[in-house]
């Protein structure tokens, strides 16, 4: 396990023989930047943990303007990649860039799916994660509290996700970017 490099050419292949055969723009592609730039599955962590940070906010950004023409600013394929960009951006320590995009996934995750939504704690994590990187503490704890509120809707309290916005709130947590 952990052959990323290698792992890192062969998503690059197939995203290069997959181009010609559809027309810019294609839906399916922009997936397949999003994954290649984000962290969201394993090969999408390849980019950032071969330390090709600029490389992979270049595909998240490509990914991000292929959904918003294709489902505009509203959809949740425009809001996961806004997602993806920031957590790229935030990476690159570029932390005004990473809070505009992560508020803009938030501001359309909860138009799509409601204010209770998972998906809506997910970019309130984050932003929690990028004002504690800003040293902006009130902000960030009131974002892992509101995390927090929703994911105890859905999820047990033993859940890992329930233990680290706990974590979190408590100061425990101070993972690296």
């Amino acid at each position: 396990m952990g052959e990323y490099p290698e792992a890192l050419e062969l998503q690059l292949r197939a995203i290069d023989l997959f181009r010609p055969q559809v027309k810019n723009g294609h839906p399916v592609l922009a997936s397949f930047l999003k994954n290649l730039s984000t962290c969201e599955l394993l090969l999408g962590k390849v980019v950032e943990r071969v330390g090709r940070l600029d490389e992979a906010l270049g595909y998240a950004d490509e990914a991000l303007d292929i959904m918003e023409a294709k489902f505009g600013r509203e959809s949740h394929q425009t809001a996961d990649a806004l997602l993806a960009s920031g957590r790229i951006l935030r990476s690159l320590d570029r932390l005004d860039d990473a809070e505009a995009r992560l508020l803009g996934a938030l501001a359309t995750r909860r138009t799509v799916f409601g204010p209770d939504h998972l998906n809506v704690a997910q970019a309130l994590e984050l932003l929690g994660l990028l004002y504690r990187d800003l040293d902006r503490s009130p902000d960030a704890d009131q974002h892992f509290a509101d995390a927090l509120r929703i994911r105890q809707l859905t999820l047990p309290d033993s859940h890992p996700e329930v233990t680290r916005l706990r974590e979190s709130l408590g100061g425990a947590d101070r993972s690296p970017k």
